[in-house]
């Protein structure tokens, strides 16, 4: 059967005009002439109206209120989502740094450091795709103001973290066993990918997502960190410019 859900709001006010009529004939027995009844309706009808009037009123009011409340749950959901998938990146990174990875060497590499090496890339793949699946959910969803802005700036940096490490990654992680040489590690390109890479398209995009995100929630910043965040997304449109797509920006950095 379906839904009706005008159905109980009538029965109420057909209720409460019947409710008034009954009062103003019950306490008023002398008065009940046709035009007295005519009058006692019309008023009757009058109070159901102002009654039924507040309540849409009212109702429209908290509809939109919790409409904006559970808005604001999901975009702070987005919010910390994006800010632990970060910090887990940037644990990956210092992680590779601890490892010697950014540095030329000419030892094998040892047991530990292969298992390290495995789990680092383990970890920043499981990253990658909750970047990708938050980029997506937005895409198909209205919840930002600047939709089109948190879209472009988590598909640049899931785009990096993808062709320019775990591409490499399903292509040279066959060879990262212990013993191997210490020369495969190059073939991994980590030593860029993950320093100047990672401040141009990891660090300063996700800068300026926070930005964005944090206007969403808190409001406008002050003119100062808005000039930083135009600056910062003018120098991002221009890198991305100048390389083309992922793949040259892995190949000139």
């Amino acid at each position: 059967m379906p839904r009706r859900p005008w159905v109980s709001p009538a029965i109420i006010l057909l209720i409460l005009f019947a409710f008034e009529i009954g009062v103003a004939i019950v306490f008023n027995p002398a008065s009940r002439s046709p035009d007295d009844l005519l009058s006692k309706l019309s008023d009757a009808g009058l109070s159901v109206a102002v009654v039924t009037v507040a309540g849409a009123f009212a109702t429209g009011f908290f509809k939109v209120l919790d409409e904006r409340q559970l808005r604001d749950q999901e975009r702070r959901k987005v919010f910390h989502e994006l800010i632990d998938e970060y910090n887990q990146v940037k644990g990956v990174r210092r992680g590779l740094a601890a490892l010697g990875v950014h540095k030329q060497r000419t030892r094998s590499l040892s047991s530990d450091e292969t298992k390290e090496l495995r789990a680092a890339m383990a970890k920043l793949n499981d990253a990658q795709l909750r970047f990708e699946a938050i980029k997506r959910e937005v895409e198909q969803s209205n919840l930002f103001r600047r939709n089109a802005d948190v879209a472009r700036e988590l598909r640049e940096v899931e785009h990096f973290i993808n062709r320019c490490v775990l591409d490499k990654w399903e292509n040279y992680g066959g060879d990262i066993w212990e013993d191997a040489s210490p020369s495969v590690l190059g073939n991994l390109g980590l030593a860029t990918s993950m320093t100047a890479g990672f401040k141009s398209h990891v660090k300063q995009p996700l800068d300026r997502l926070t930005n964005i995100l944090h206007e969403e929630l808190f409001g406008r910043p002050g003119v100062w960190r808005r000039l930083v965040e135009r600056r910062q997304h003018t120098a991002g449109f221009n890198i991305a410019q100048q390389t083309g797509n992922a793949q040259d920006q892995c190949d000139e950095e």
